[in-house]
């Protein structure tokens, strides 16, 4: 097992139990404590989790708005945006659509698609599926629904997404920073969001203008560690472009 593969593993562990051993994590990974002490400094850094004397905790969260009130942010950059993003799919691929409100927009693009597996956590995306012309697959990712966002998340959701494959992921975010990298308020989301980028071929972050140089409770993983971006503007100052995709008004 890789250092990243355990660090994916430790933050399971913290969000399904809320904390966690060195002790436990050296014996099942069959590595030194100082090892183990090594991904919980690395884990914090990314601000994924708390350490404590003898292990670490789960972070007490800053508080992610409801689905609906997010919902009515920025709607027209959020429908270029996922207009774009369905731009990259093709005939027959396998996607990972992600939960957020930019990534719902993407349903009404679906439908030109007979042939394509989406694979979500979002109930509104499925919904809005189901209750269309929409010809593919739609393979719904269970674990424990977080009602206030209409998704499922936890432990059993990313187990179910280890054993999965994609072309690509489509992945919502609450913050993009140059430094601190792509990041989300809720650490299940975190998580999961880092497992679909391990899992699918290429992936693209959707995010607004809003998103930009800001830093949510939880990294998801580094800038370079994504495919490509998909915004409604171009980056400033120091950021790169060359992974960015801006849409066209």
């Amino acid at each position: 097992m890789l250092a990243e593969e355990r660090k994916v593993k430790i933050m399971e562990y913290v969000v399904e139990y809320g904390s966690v051993r060195v002790s436990d994590l050296a014996k099942e990974f069959v590595v030194s404590t100082e090892t183990v002490r090594r991904y919980l400094d690395e884990l914090e850094k990314e601000q994924k989790l708390k350490k404590v004397y003898g292990g670490a905790v789960r972070l007490s969260e800053k508080e992610e708005p409801p689905m609906l009130n997010r919902e009515t942010k920025n709607r027209m950059e959020k429908r270029l945006i996922a207009e774009q993003a369905v731009s990259f799919i093709l005939e027959g691929d396998v996607v990972f659509i992600d939960e957020g409100t930019t990534t719902l927009q993407m349903a009404e693009g679906l439908n030109r698609f007979k042939e394509i597996t989406v694979m979500t956590t979002s109930f509104p995306l499925t919904n809005q599926l189901m209750k269309t012309d929409f010809q593919g697959n739609i393979i719904f990712l269970g674990g424990l629904v977080q009602k206030d966002h209409w998704r499922t998340a936890g432990s059993l959701t990313t187990k179910v997404v280890r054993e999965l494959h994609a072309n690509k992921a489509f992945i919502a975010v609450d913050g993009v920073h140059p430094e601190f990298g792509l990041s989300c308020y809720d650490s299940d989301k975190a998580v999961l969001g880092q497992m679909y980028m391990e899992q699918a071929e290429t992936s693209y972050v959707l995010a607004d203008y809003s998103k930009m140089n800001t830093r949510a409770t939880h990294c998801i993983a580094p800038l370079q560690q994504v495919d490509f971006i998909v915004t409604d503007r171009p980056a400033e100052g120091s950021w790169s472009n060359d992974n960015w995709v801006v849409t066209q008004s």
